[in-house]
């Protein structure tokens, strides 16, 4: 049985992490990783089409602009 509030959580962490750019030296924790786990999420129903769409377009826009700090984790929280 899966956990939906749990997976919410830590997909906010994972997301935030990414923004902040803690994982620069992991190259397996991407942009590419990131959003295919954002599919996964919303493919066993534990975030909306919507949800997962406006977390890959903050992805999208700190990987095309490569700009990564406190002011970038302002994106829309899962709750």
């Amino acid at each position: 049985m899966m956990d939906v509030k749990r997976i919410r959580e830590t997909i906010n962490q994972a997301v935030e992490r990414y923004l902040l750019g803690e994982y620069d030296f992991d190259k397996a924790f991407s942009s590419t990783w990131l959003t295919a786990q954002l599919s996964f999420a919303c493919t066993i129903g534990a975030i909306t089409f919507e949800e997962c769409d406006a977390l890959r377009l903050v992805i999208y826009n700190v990987r095309m602009t490569d700009r990564r700090d406190s002011e970038c984790v302002d994106f829309p929280r899962l709750s």
